[in-house]
């Protein structure tokens, strides 16, 4: 499949759709049943592992981009807080309580 046909093919049926209802026309059963099977073809197609349309691609990759720094920042915070949060990630034994 094609996902970035489908999706072509999503919006300008869907924009057909909102056209013709706002001026109060019947719609076609049949573009709305295409409408129908694309979207689900294109969410098989993304459940299965396959690529976004070229269209959110770049909102796709920003998010990615940003759940990785977060992600990071956390792990980052973990580390540091690994023995309590004190400086350098260093617990203090014994010998340095006071000395």
């Amino acid at each position: 499949m094609d996902p970035n046909a489908n999706q072509k093919e999503q919006l300008e049926l869907a924009r057909e759709l909102q056209f013709a209802t706002g001026r109060g026309d019947v719609v076609s059963e049949v573009d709305v049943a295409r409408l129908a099977e694309l979207v689900l073809a294109l969410d098989e197609w993304l459940q299965k592992g396959g690529f976004y349309p070229e269209r959110w691609r770049p909102r796709y990759n920003q998010l990615v981009a940003e759940n990785n720094l977060l992600r990071e920042r956390a792990r980052e915070a973990d580390r540091g807080q690994e023995y309590g949060g004190y400086p350098g990630g260093n617990k203090p034994g014994f010998g340095d309580m006071g000395g």
